[in-house]
């Protein structure tokens, strides 16, 4: 009682100039705790968004450990096929090693020249245990942060804990 589920899908036949373009950051924790199976589900997931982008797609790739990294620096990237060459040549290298940085991460996802237009789906992906170590590792300060930087661009945040261990309540 009280809960029902919808199954959608678009039409396989959609016109390619009817799909909404999208701008896209991929945020990809590689800190210590995501180390083995973790790190190959985000890996994989990973890939599998990078090889769904439509040509009008823009979108770069957030890694962090205790050090912030980005395929491109504040600049969302053409979904070219070098550029997405590029990026899952990232992915496929990445080592799961040392801190947290979570509040970092999400500064420098949001800090990518989003299009003020509203005619593009602004987009977060947010891979994490979602346990900060390094940095600001208050919840609440976090949180906080995430609005502050997210008035401007007004990107919708997507958060997905990966393994059976994540911070539900930060997440």
């Amino acid at each position: 009682d009280g809960y029902f589920m919808v199954l959608a899908r678009p039409d396989d036949q959609l016109e390619g100039t009817k799909i909404l373009p999208k701008e896209v950051v991929l945020v990809l924790d590689t800190s210590g705790s995501m180390a083995g199976e973790k790190m190959d589900q985000a890996r994989n997931a990973l890939s599998f968004c990078l090889n769904q982008f439509n040509p009008q797609d823009r979108f770069n790739l957030v890694t962090f450990s205790t050090d912030v990294r980005a395929l491109s620096d504040g600049k969302l990237l053409p979904a070219t096929k070098e550029n997405i060459a590029k990026a899952l040549r990232a992915v496929e290298t990445l080592e799961a090693t040392g801190g947290t940085d979570i509040d970092g991460a999400l500064r420098a996802a949001l800090n990518n020249d989003f299009s003020p237009n509203a005619d593009k789906a602004k987009l977060v992906i947010f891979l994490t245990d979602g346990r900060p170590s390094v940095g600001i590792t208050d919840s609440n300060s976090i949180l906080n942060d995430v609005a502050a930087g997210n008035k401007t661009s007004r990107a919708r945040v997507f958060v997905f804990g990966v393994g059976t261990d994540v911070n539900t309540h930060l997440l």
